[in-house]
């Protein structure tokens, strides 16, 4: 029965069932009518919220807020963020590094409605047909934005986003300096003069080509006549050369022999 009033909705990313919005009860129902005495004070602190975190967030390198269009009329029942590649850390990395502080923020389309098990097997389910959906999916974060939030509560959280980048430059910066440090100590304390490992096997071959008797081609026994480019050529160079004057010359190969 729990499922069934609440969207079928086992935790933040099990679905089992379809279900129904039956959470309303009498108590609850009173106590959202009593809302309604301060919704403009509750109203008006959200909007200041969401314009903090749209000024603090513009300067962050990876995370995209959604503009505010001037003929919507909003709530700031959420706040959502993109977490785009630019960012060091993925959407799903950001959500963990919020719960390793005890912070609820929420993956909002996540998992698509597609992707649940009533739903699942349709062919209009596919991933390749909801590519956009897709994408959202694995970026949107909704951070906490509520109308009691202290401005120390809104600090803590934008630490955290920002403290990825930071990560990021002192690992930048770690290795630049570590870089130089080494650079300065080579030039300080030059290596001896050594040979690099892969010329040896070209310095022993070259060597032993130096050592090596060089062959007597002159009492070689050299056949008449051999084939070059699919013609016998006469061994003697002038009897070549004058074989040469009569081939046809339709296309050049050496001293004009056609090519097989």
């Amino acid at each position: 029965m729990n499922h069934l009033k609440n969207f079928g909705i086992v935790d933040e990313t099990t679905v089992v069932a379809p279900g129904i919005n039956g959470k309303m009860s009498k108590i609850n129902a009173a106590f959202g009518l009593l809302q309604l005495d301060h919704i403009d004070d509750a109203l008006a602190r959200r909007r200041e919220i969401s314009a903090r975190y749209c000024e603090e967030l513009a300067n962050v390198k990876g995370i995209h807020c959604l503009p505010a269009r001037d003929s919507d009329i909003s709530n700031h029942a959420y706040f959502p963020i993109l977490v785009k590649d630019d960012y060091p850390l993925s959407r799903d990395a950001l959500y963990e590094k919020f719960r390793d502080h005890k912070i609820i923020v929420r993956r909002y389309f996540y998992p698509l409605i597609s992707d649940f098990p009533m739903y699942r097997g349709q062919p209009t389910a596919r991933h390749a047909n909801l590519p956009v959906a897709g994408d959202a999916a694995q970026r949107v974060l909704c951070l906490p934005i509520f109308p009691a939030m202290t401005d120390d509560q809104f600090d803590c959280i934008m630490s955290i986003i920002v403290s990825a980048l930071n990560t990021m430059v002192t690992r930048f910066d770690t290795v630049v300096t570590n870089s130089l440090k080494n650079r300065k100590a080579a030039e300080s304390n030059p290596r001896p003069f050594c040979f690099d490992q892969a010329l040896v096997p070209i310095l022993l071959f070259s060597l032993m080509l130096s050592l090596s008797p060089k062959p007597d081609f002159s009492r070689a026994s050299v056949p008449r006549e051999f084939p070059v480019h699919g013609l016998c050529l006469p061994s003697d160079p002038e009897e070549t050369l004058g074989l040469c004057r009569w081939m046809p010359k339709a296309r050049s190969d050496g001293c004009g022999a056609r090519s097989a």
